[in-house]
């Protein structure tokens, strides 16, 4: 009996050392870069065996090459032993290396730079990321790029440096100081626009063309000479045209300039409505476009409706449009829409406006119910929820109900309350309860159905 008692005792105490026995595993970082290094840290045990091998600690100081999984196993009182495993995730560093078509470039040019080695990029200057970057410097400049593999963040860096030509963009004057390039302040209707231009000397530049934008004949090999003191363009047609100036410097870089011409005329512009202009929504008005028969090639036309919604004729083929107003005016300022058309072109914006476009709404009928069944002789009352109309021309709310409960034999079958009192249903059945919102643009209706059951007798 005696023997039997001890091995019991040294099983529970053994069962117990087993289940005391739980290893579990830590690292200060799980992702690292390639020859970082890596603490491991085991609890849970009084000894532990690492596999791959590492010395029988229960912190061990790590640096994988590859990513690795580590198991150790943990042993304590009475030969009790569990297992814990850390996967230690080893990211490559990048080997960023950058190209560019051409070392040497002159100023302003095109060379788009790519790098390549890496997961992610980030250049300076210019904050820019890609692995493609096409600044354009204008002098000679070093790029660093940053290039970055995830995870673990491991970075490398690499240097372009760009060296630059001066070609410094030519500059093309307009003889006239008031409206340099613009023929805007044209009273006479007739698109004869004559422009001079002048550069400075620049001794560097050996030739110049000139791109008069307009489809006539591009003048080459041009000397300072031939701008002393100017050259003239007379542009026959209206328009906006883009001279292309360019100078071609001693140094083998050619350098161009954009200058915008404007051959247009302010812009003129006229709205009319329909007349009257005061209506229940849904509501269709036609407004018509005036005044712009003179106005220069190129003019746009922007109708704004007031009501949110606009719509732009980049030319006019007719000189009308219809538009659909579905909501009230009563919400905007003075309680109208305001339609209004602007002329804009590149010299300046007209604007006409009709406005007392006012636009009402009926009301919606909406009511809810406690229930959709009730007992006979039990209060059935409707909470009314109706949103108000919107009456023109005054914007007010006034709105008119009428109810009717279905019930023709029935005490207080109607009411033209807002709230009405509560209906008593004398006899089971079914009944039809209706709602009649009306303002003046008309009435809306709800219904709902409602049954009346005996009282339950027990």
């Amino acid at each position: 009996m005696r023997k039997t008692y001890l091995l019991s005792l040294l099983f529970l105490l053994a069962s117990y050392a087993v289940e005391a026995c739980n290893v579990t595993v830590t690292a200060n970082d799980t992702t690292i870069c390639v020859g970082q290094q890596v603490v491991i840290v085991a609890t849970g045990a009084n000894n532990y065996t690492w596999l791959p091998s590492a010395p029988n600690n229960d912190t061990i100081w790590v640096s994988p090459s590859v990513t690795t999984t580590y198991t150790v196993v943990g042993t304590g009182p009475a030969n009790c032993n569990d297992t814990a495993t850390i996967t230690i995730y080893v990211t490559n560093y990048p080997n960023v290396t950058v190209s560019s078509p051409f070392d040497t470039i002159c100023a302003g040019s095109n060379n788009t730079m790519t790098a390549t080695g890496a997961a992610q990029y980030a250049w300076s200057p210019g904050s820019h990321s890609g692995n493609a970057f096409n600044p354009k410097p204008e002098v000679t400049t070093t790029y660093m790029i940053i290039g970055t593999n995830n995870p673990g963040g491991c970075k490398d860096t690499a240097y372009k440096t760009i060296y630059v030509k001066a070609a410094p963009k030519p500059l093309l004057s307009d003889l006239n100081p008031f409206s340099p390039f613009n023929n805007c302040s044209n009273t006479t209707g007739l698109p004869n626009y004559a422009l001079s231009v002048t550069t400075t000397n620049n001794p560097v530049v050996n030739t110049y063309t000139l791109n008069w934008g307009d489809g006539s004949p591009v003048l080459n090999n041009l000397t300072y000479s031939d701008f002393n003191p100017s050259l003239n363009k007379t542009y026959n047609t209206f328009g906006v045209f883009n001279i292309q100036f360019t100078a071609n410097y001693s140094n083998g870089c050619s350098r161009d300039t954009i200058i915008k011409v404007i051959n247009q005329t302010n812009p003129s512009v006229g709205c009319t409505g329909p007349g009257n202009t005061q209506g229940c929504a849904p509501v269709q008005y036609w407004f018509k476009l005036t005044g712009y028969q003179q106005n220069s090639p190129g003019t746009i036309y922007v109708w704004n409706f007031g009501d949110g919604t606009s719509v732009t004729w980049n030319t006019v083929t007719v000189d009308s449009i219809l538009h659909t107003f579905t909501q009230t005016s009563c919400t905007q300022p003075g309680g109208q829409f305001t339609v209004s058309v602007k002329a804009i072109n590149s010299c300046d914006s007209t604007t006409a406006t009709v406005n007392n476009v006012r636009v009402g709404t009926k009301p919606i009928a909406i009511f809810t119910l406690p229930d959709t069944t009730f007992c006979i002789n039990v209060p059935v009352q409707p909470t009314n929820i109706s949103i108000p109309a919107y009456n023109t021309p005054g914007c007010n709310i006034n709105t008119v109900y009428s109810w009717n409960f279905g019930d023709p034999l029935g005490a207080n079958n109607t009411s033209n309350l807002q709230t009405p009192p509560a209906h008593f249903y004398a006899n089971p059945g079914t009944y039809t309860i209706t709602l009649i919102a009306s303002g003046n643009c008309g009435p809306d209706t709800m219904k709902k159905v409602v049954c009346i059951e005996n009282n339950i007798v027990n």
